[in-house]
């Protein structure tokens, strides 16, 4: 159970850290405080009950498919592509880092995406 295993490797590491330094796309584990949702993200409503029942899956088998997002420049932030949902849940679960795929995108690219 593979799955088990890297959310327990999320919820005990006392760091974050690279997961694969070899991808094209690397998948990242980034502080979730260093997260920020996007300010032009389509969705304006969530549902909270749909948010505490990904939170309930997360915490069973952790964040499968990782959240995208982009460095805000200036900042050691990133800005939420795609995934803020996950984020959300996340939080609930009391995840401190989630896995990201960081992206280079603009603005346009970023509003495409989400």
């Amino acid at each position: 159970m593979g799955i088990k295993l890297g959310f327990k490797r999320q919820v005990e590491a006392n760091t974050c850290s690279d997961s694969d330094e070899n991808n094209a796309l690397r998948v990242m584990e980034v502080p979730i405080t260093q997260l920020s949702p996007n300010p032009a993200q389509p969705r304006k409503k969530f549902d909270d009950e749909a948010i505490i029942s990904l939170s309930e899956s997360i915490k069973t088998y952790g964040v499968i498919q990782p959240l995208t997002v982009r460095k805000i420049y200036g900042s050691d932030r990133y800005e939420i592509v795609a995934g803020e949902r996950r984020y959300r849940a996340s939080i609930l679960a009391g995840l401190r880092c989630v896995p990201c795929i960081i992206i280079d995108a603009d603005s346009e690219t970023s509003a495409a995406l989400s």
